[in-house]
């Protein structure tokens, strides 16, 4: 099987879909980082990751705010960084592959990361998910609170890193899919990620994994006015500080 990075927005389910190849013997990591739930991401890379946005003059942990990290100043950390212990974790990746990424600021870090990886023999996977069920997630799951305009801004500027890695690349992704994509209908994203992927996913594997209910969007309409209604009466008593949120 080829080794797989998955691009993500966050808050997109992806998870649940790193957690289903991982069910293939990808390789995740020596260790897995964990937030409410597992997220199948690989420590040793999320914390490689916090290095080069913190390296590129980008102050926070995740690449939630606004401006986003900037790629350039990214891709250039190339020609000053020591790049051992970056070469050390690719050459520690390739003993167990195939190996799998998966984390929503490899949206920004690959700029950096695609002068160490043999780029072009991996295939890459896209998930988003629709922003109603996005949005009510962040809010209801992840007790995050934003504006819908401030949360359309930064999964905007995820999807316009990853669109310019491609055009840069002259690729495109293996597979791209929503998170809706995967729990409406099973079957054909199996049969869809099996023929690009090299891989024997089933439903089944799919259901020891997510939590939910399949063939059903985890939220109601309801439940984005629910989300947004919380936002504005936190918003109302001033408890919600300015987001994007600096150094955090």
């Amino acid at each position: 099987m080829p080794n797989i990075i998955i691009f993500t927005t966050g808050a997109s389910g992806s998870s649940v879909l790193a957690g289903l190849l991982g069910s293939q013997g990808f390789w995740l990591g020596h260790q897995t980082a964990k937030l409410q739930f597992d997220t199948y991401e690989n420590a040793e890379l999320v914390d490689l990751n916090v290095q080069i946005l913190r390296k590129s003059g980008y102050p926070r942990r995740d690449a939630n705010d606004l401006p986003p990290p900037d790629v350039r100043r990214i891709e250039d950390l190339i020609k000053t960084e020591d790049l051992g212990p970056y070469r050390a974790f690719v050459k520690e990746c390739e003993n167990h592959r195939p190996w799998l990424w998966k984390d929503p600021r490899l949206a920004y870090t690959i700029y950096f990361w695609r002068h160490i990886v043999d780029v072009k023999s991996v295939k890459f996977v896209v998930i988003t998910r629709e922003f109603d069920q996005a949005y009510a997630g962040l809010i209801h799951s992840r007790k995050v609170y934003m504006s819908p305009k401030q949360y359309k801004q930064i999964n905007d500027n995820y999807i316009k890193a990853i669109d310019l890695f491609f055009e840069k690349m002259g690729t495109r992704s293996t597979v791209s899919l929503t998170f809706e994509d995967l729990i409406l209908f099973p079957q054909r994203m199996m049969q869809l990620m099996n023929e690009a992927l090299e891989t024997s996913l089933s439903v089944e594997a799919l259901e020891r994994v997510y939590k939910g209910k399949l063939y059903k969007r985890r939220y109601h309409r309801v439940d984005y006015f629910r989300a947004l209604g919380k936002f504005i009466i936190k918003k109302a008593i001033g408890d919600v500080e300015r987001f994007p949120r600096r150094g955090v």
